[in-house]
This record gives C-alpha cells, sequence and structure tokens, in this order.
C-alpha cells in the first residue's frame, strides 16, 4: 500500500531543526524496519540519504527513491559509487556491495 508522506527528513530537519534523540531513535528504528524488509528480499538499496527518507503525517520514516536498487549476488557490475558520496560506505569504495553499505547510510 502506498501511503503519502508530506515531506522528506531533510525537509523535517530544515522545518524543525535538529533531532532530539528520541527521534532520532525512533526515525532509526522505523529506517532499519524498511531497510530489514528490503535485505530479507536480498535488495541493496545503494542511496539512503535524508532527501531520500519521507516521514509520514504520523512521524514514520519511510525509505524510498528505489532508483539506485541492487539485487545482491545479481550479477549487476554497475558503478559501487554511485548515489550521494556523503553517505557512502568505505567498502563502497572498494566496490564491495553489503547490506552493512546500507545501514551505514542509515547512520550517516
Amino acid at each position: 500500500q502506498t501511503e503519502l508522506c508530506p515531506g522528506t527528513l531533510l525537509q523535517y530537519c530544515e522545518e524543525y531543526g535538529p533531532l532530539s534523540e528520541w527521534q532520532v531513535q525512533t526515525f532509526l528504528w522505523d529506517m532499519l524496519q524498511g531497510l530489514r524488509h528490503l535485505h530479507d528480499r536480498n535488495l541493496l538499496h545503494m542511496d539512503i540519504k535524508p532527501a531520500n527518507i519521507f516521514v509520514s503525517s504520523t512521524n514514520v520514516c519511510k525509505l524510498g527513491d528505489f532508483g539506485l536498487m541492487l539485487e545482491l549476488d545479481s550479477g549487476d557490475l554497475r558503478d559501487a559509487q554511485e548515489g550521494d558520496p556523503r553517505y557512502m560506505a568505505p567498502e563502497l569504495l572498494r566496490g564491495e556491495y553489503t547490506k552493512a553499505a546500507d545501514v551505514f547510510r542509515c547512520g550517516m
């Protein structure tokens, strides 16, 4: 089911300022649940950043923008350095595609 989210995490932070510790924990939990859903299906998001995390009207974070999504072990040899370099896991510089790289981006 598709849900309309009024904005992104980036917009939320621009409007309301820095997140509280509680908000960080809650939003991170939401993002990790979304990642678990993808990773259980052997998919990597590859472009997690505040502009690609949507905040619902009930303040639940949802992953979006799956344009760079990759099936792990698919043989897809695209450039591992696609996406925003500010949120890139170090192993991507070596061309290593891992689920951990997505988790790293959540923490950035």
